[in-house]
């Protein structure tokens, strides 16, 4: 039996199945990341003990969720507030598509919970969201950054 080098050996990587296509193959497929693997920021910027804590307004937050929902019928979502960009950040899973938006503090600062269903419609939010699936569309006080 013949011993391979170690340097001519192919190299292997975790997940790798050693199993290399042919030339006439077709491009091999992408694998997307699920949110679990691929936060949208670092972990630390969501952490209870930081010193500089920003509670939004429950409200308004909740009008957001309440919106979003609305539009998403039957979706899962998540939503959480990230220091670093000072929004609240959803993810929207509906129908085997990921929809992400961060909603700046100041957006929700300057409305009340009754306007935002309105100002959200009037930025066409559902919309560009349904159109860029998988990129974030980020809500500031004067529209949309996408």
């Amino acid at each position: 039996m013949e011993r391979k080098d170690r340097q001519s050996a192919p190299q292997m990587h975790p997940g790798d199945s050693g199993i290399k296509p042919s030339a006439d193959a077709e491009a091999p497929t992408i694998r997307w990341l699920c949110y679990e693997e691929y936060p949208l920021s670092d972990p630390r910027d969501s952490d209870p003990k930081s010193e500089e804590r920003v509670m939004l307004d429950p409200e308004k937050v909740k009008a957001v969720r309440e919106y979003l929902e609305a539009q998403f019928p039957g979706s899962k979502m998540e939503d959480r507030y990230e220091d670093s960009s000072k929004s609240q950040v959803f993810r929207i899973h509906h129908e085997g598509k990921l929809y992400l938006t961060a909603v700046r503090q100041a957006f929700l600062d300057d409305r009340g919970a009754g306007d935002i269903a309105a100002a959200l419609s009037g930025f066409h939010l559902i919309e560009h969201l349904r159109e860029l699936a998988g990129e974030q569309i980020i809500v500031t006080q004067e529209g949309l950054t996408l």
